[in-house]
């Protein structure tokens, strides 16, 4: 649906919001896009390059429903970011705006943002509803509703206002619109308050066909005709229906036509050739794929992404389970203690409408703690919905049954297999899963094409698709996998696909580019090692899996979780193990980076490099030696790491991708700065490190950026310390990396202690403390700058509590190294109290510290945590 195509007396901008114009002119602002500009009350309001160019796009595309991915991919194009980028961008562009105007910018829950050309209209404005496609003369008399067969009262309808006026908007520029989704996502509700909100425009007449009980599709012309309170023969054709209606103005709503597709899409084309007043509003679960079809996808109801339970009651989902379990139990309430559990239910419901009212009718009978816990029993669970309800919509097995049998034998064993996976998939997974001796790569490609176009899988994402099932179909899917007997063979092939995903066929691949292809894959790797190191697994499968997710733990900043994996895995290592997977185990081991344990990791290290040499393999010596090196410099162990950094570079090709030499580079930082303390040097050879990265990957061109500000801090710069650390927070590679965010956070923090910043110091401290535990282990120098920030806040006992728990730490034979930086915090704290304090009032706070362990100390530091 182009912008050109809107109805006129749908609010428009004087200029046509074309790329050809140059100032798009609005009531009370202007957008100016020659300069670049947006003016608000003729004066201008400053916006970032990334937020004009995302109010453009909102600009050219008025009243049409943007996606979260495909406004992402304008404005950011080539450049990875999260949705806090887009969502920083319209609270940017909404403050510019104004209060009069901050509504222009609309926000659908889960689906995307909306420039709302209702909003930006004049107050003599008709509004949506009255276009021209309605405005013929002589339609009804005296302005009475159309002739219809809806009942003269809708039940309430949550959370589908904006879709309700999009579908309105859509009918009003094309004859033909499809209503598509999944089996209970709500499409006959939505295309009957599309219908009830039309009956009072200039029709003959507004007619729902529910098709779903009819079974043979000859019958499709005598049912449409029969609604219509018209008769005409079984074998008529289609033309004999079209002559009843070639010069009446209809809205005929064709409800649940998916198993009709090949007799109602060419009744429809012929319905448009020859019938110009007619307009059809299709349900089905795939497009009817004919000329001038415009297709809406049904996405399932909003949920929302956080437990606060005001918050929680402007979503749609969590509005309709309150108003079903309303009306099962007039005694329920939605109230903070039960905020969480229904929250949840949503969620794991995945906003499905026909799931979430079968739950809400159990609620009065389980509650809604109970009813969270035994969703996993969902299929006989969900069931005994409303009596007058479609058959298939009485219990959400039946639904999914129904939705089932409308595949070919190839979809069915497709859908089946890909019950497996947790989340979202690629398509080389997909393949490589749901592939085998009588279903080739290609043909899987097909039958998940077709599944996207019923509505079983759903697409996500536009630069690199991914791929979903529902949860509900998920577990149905595993159901039929179980009753065919296929369920165990299929996660074994799961688990395998994930290693070959993981792995990647490129082993000169980037860093950065790795980790942002195989961040997306948590979920599944952790379903595959569920299997693989469970009773019906596979040793050798589980340590080629774990093998593999070198990188994924701290993409996701779960390094500590990669870690317990390991050490269970470990002991399966031996001599049966084919020496290329003990090698890429052992690599693994040591990259994971947890700075707990960098002693057990630098022997990995050595293990994977030795296992690399005697193989041939020279790249993956050299990246376990710079991995080596690393973990030596952790330790202050100057032999280790300088024999490691001598090997590695003896190893070094020029023909090998730039990325391995800046590898190098930074494991030399790293000794300079922690091994021989020369702060100077390690300064120049990360700069020269920084200046020498070219175009390609930045991983570790990125983190020898981030021990700038660490050499500014040591210098007494704080101020370009924390100037450093915003410019590499702001960066759309920090996102890739947690490991790399919260140590940055950890350097910001220490930056604006000593500027005195102490409230945003506290802040940034306590996000760092909590991202840092996962990313690299339990560590004990962030709080050595908690300490300090503690003591320069009048907090003397708790800051003697955290220094006695530092000293306790220290004390410990397998105690992490401290920087130097955090150490000169730690003085700095101890200066502080000893200042203030009498040594026996410090001994008692400092020996009630050092009996804390971490969470207790964390929620001394951070009140609330």
């Amino acid at each position: 649906m182009k912008h050109e195509d809107f109805p006129k007396t749908i609010a428009r901008p004087a200029a046509a919001a074309s790329a050809g114009a140059e100032v798009l002119h609005y009531p009370g602002f202007d957008i100016d896009i020659a300069r670049g500009e947006l003016r608000v009350a003729d004066r201008p309001a400053p916006l970032r390059p990334k937020t004009f160019a995302l109010l453009l796009h909102l600009a050219r595309n008025p009243g049409r429903l943007l996606s979260r991915d495909e406004l992402i991919e304008v404005v950011w194009r080539d450049v990875i970011v999260t949705d806090d980028s887009l969502v920083q961008c319209v609270s940017e562009l909404r403050a510019a705006l104004g209060s009069e105007h901050q509504h222009v910018v609309r926000t659908l829950p889960r689906r995307g943002y909306m420039l709302d050309v209702a909003a930006v209209g004049t107050p003599n404005d008709e509004r949506l509803l009255s276009t021209d496609a309605w405005q013929r003369p002589g339609l009804t008399e005296h302005g009475a509703p159309a002739p219809s067969n809806l009942s003269a009262d809708l039940p309430p309808l949550f959370g589908r206002a904006e879709d309700v006026a999009a579908l309105v908007r859509m009918l009003g520029i094309s004859r033909t619109v499809s209503v598509v989704g999944p089996a209970g996502v709500g499409k006959t509700r939505v295309a009957q308050a599309v219908a009830h909100r039309l009956r009072d425009q200039p029709y003959d007449g507004v007619w729902v066909v529910e098709l779903a009980s009819l079974a043979d599709g000859r019958l499709l012309v005598p049912t449409v005709a029969r609604t219509l309170g018209q008769q005409v023969a079984t074998d008529g054709g289609h033309a004999s229906l079209v002559r009843l209606v070639s010069t009446q103005r209809l809205l005929l709503v064709l409800d649940n036509c998916e198993h009709l597709l090949e007799h109602v899409a060419p009744l429809v084309a012929e319905i448009m050739a020859g019938a110009p007043g007619v307009h059809v509003l299709i349900t089905s679960q795939e497009p009817l794929h004919t000329e001038h079809e415009q297709v809406f996808r049904l996405d399932p109801l909003g949920v929302p992404t956080s437990d606060d339970p005001a918050a929680a009651l402007g979503f749609g989902a969590v509005q309709m389970f309150v108003g079903r379990a309303k009306a099962a139990d007039p005694k329920f309430g939605f109230d903070a203690h039960n905020a969480r559990d229904v929250i949840d239910i949503c969620r794991r419901l995945d906003g499905i409408p026909l799931a979430i009212e079968f739950a809400a009718a159990r609620v009065s009978l389980f509650g809604a703690f109970a009813l969270r816990q035994r969703l996993d029993e969902r299929m006989k669970l969900l069931a005994g919905g409303i009596r007058t309800s479609l058959p298939r919509h009485q219990t959400l097995q039946a639904a999914l049954h129904w939705s089932y049998g409308l595949l070919t034998p190839p979809e069915q064993s497709v859908f089946d297999r890909l019950g497996v996976f947790m989340g979202s998939f690629s398509l080389g997974a997909a393949q490589r899963v749901a592939s085998d001796e009588t279903l080739d790569e290609w043909a899987v490609i097909e039958q998940l094409a077709s599944l996207v176009d019923k509505s079983l899988v759903v697409v996500e994402g536009t630069h690199i698709p991914r791929y979903r099932l529902l949860e509900s179909s998920r577990l149905f899917a595993l159901q039929r996998l179980t009753a065919t007997g296929s369920l165990e063979a299929t996660r074994r092939r799961h688990a395998e696909a994930m290693t070959e995903c993981l792995t990647g066929e490129d082993d000169f691949e980037e860093p950065l580019a790795r980790t942002r292809r195989i961040a997306p894959e948590l979920d599944n790797v952790r379903a595959a090692v569920a299997w693989a190191n469970g009773p019906t697994g596979n040793r050798q499968v589980a340590v080629d899996l774990a093998a593999a997710t070198d990188m994924l733990w701290d993409a996701r900043g779960f390094n500590d979780e990669g870690a317990q994996l390991y050490c269970d895995i470990e002991p399966w290592v031996d001599q049966s193990v084919p020496p290329v997977s003990a090698a890429r185990f052992w690599f693994a081991v040591a990259d994971l980076r947890m700075r707990t344990a960098a002693k057990r990791q630098a022997e990995a290290a050595l293990k994977a490099a030795a296992l690399f040499r005697n193989l041939g393999d020279r790249f993956g010596t050299f990246r376990s030696l710079t991995v080596a090196a690393h973990q030596f410099a952790l330790l202050v162990n100057r032999e280790g790491a300088r024999q490691a950094l001598d090997e590695a570079a003896t190893l070094l090709d020029e023909g090998w991708p730039e990325w391995w030499e800046t590898s190098l580079a930074f494991a030399r930082v790293l000794f300079s700065y922690l091994v021989e303390a020369d702060h100077a040097t390690a300064k120049k050879l990360a700069e020269a490190a920084i200046v020498g990265h070219r175009l390609g990957d930045s991983f570790y061109a990125d983190r020898c950026a981030l021990m700038l500000p660490s050499f500014d801090l040591a210098a007494g710069d704080f101020t370009s310390a924390l100037d450093r650390c915003n410019e590499i927070l702001a960066s759309s590679s920090v996102v890739d990396s947690v490991q790399l965010r919260s140590q940055t956070l950890v350097i910001r923090g220490a930056a604006l202690i000593n500027l005195g910043e102490l409230r945003e110091a506290d802040a940034t401290l306590r996000t760092a403390c909590t991202l840092l535990t996962h990313a690299i282990g339990p560590s004990t120098y962030p709080y050595c700058y908690a300490a300090h920030l503690l003591a320069l806040q009048g907090r003397l006992p708790d800051a003697v509590r955290t220094i006695g728990w530092i000293e306790a730490r220290m004390r410990q034979a397998d105690r992490d190294g401290i920087p130097p930086l955090a150490l000169s915090s730690y003085k700095a704290a101890c200066d502080i109290v000893e200042s203030a304090l009498g040594r026996e009032e410090r001994d008692g706070y400092a020996g009630e510290g050092a009996l804390l362990n971490l969470q207790q100390v964390t929620r001394i530091v951070f009140p609330g945590e």
